[in-house]
């Protein structure tokens, strides 16, 4: 039995070693060269044929294609759909436009509801400003209800109905112009 593990222990030890030594090689073996015919075959003296030194040598083979540093990829959409792009946006801008003019149409319908909403905001503070007993009599005197109703539903005199109704008439005049 421990035979067999001093075996396999050998064996592990003398893998890792290979994959040393193949570690070795890959990064001791020369780099890609800067020109551009490292790759290309060693030709014979007529430049047609590969060169064989001696029969038992393989000929020197271009493993990889040869590399082109002016060939510039230019996928085959962007010019076919170049006239369909111009399409799109011609129509987005006209979109734009479009859109621009809506939303300053809606700038102007909300700067004039604004305004209104500040003068009716107004109006309500001054209409809070009256006293609390005579809050409800300038309610009925803005919704057009006579001093002699006014007096009649808010037990106050006629005088003061009169004077309430007057000052609605005079805020309305104020707030209508």
């Amino acid at each position: 039995m421990g035979g067999v593990r001093e075996a396999l222990v050998v064996l592990i030890a003398l893998a890792i070693g290979y994959g040393f030594f193949l570690a070795w090689k890959i990064f001791s073996m020369p780099r890609e060269e800067k020109n551009n015919n490292f790759y290309e075959p060693v030709l014979s003296e007529d430049n047609k044929t590969p060169f064989k030194e001696e029969k038992n040598e393989r000929p020197i083979v271009n493993p990889r294609p040869k590399r082109s540093s002016s060939y510039v990829y230019e996928p085959p959409e962007s010019q076919t759909h170049t006239f369909a792009l111009l399409e799109r946006i011609d129509s987005l801008e006209k979109q734009l436009i479009t859109m621009r003019q809506s939303i300053l149409e809606l700038r102007g319908d909300l700067t004039h509801l604004t305004e209104n909403t500040n003068q009716e905001i107004e109006r309500l503070r001054n209409m809070q400003t009256v006293s609390p007993m005579y809050s409800e009599a300038m309610r009925l005197a803005s919704a057009g209800y006579g001093a002699h109703d006014i007096a009649q539903r808010c037990g106050i005199a006629l005088a003061e109905a009169e004077l309430v109704s007057a000052l609605a008439r005079n805020q309305e005049d104020d707030y209508g112009e």
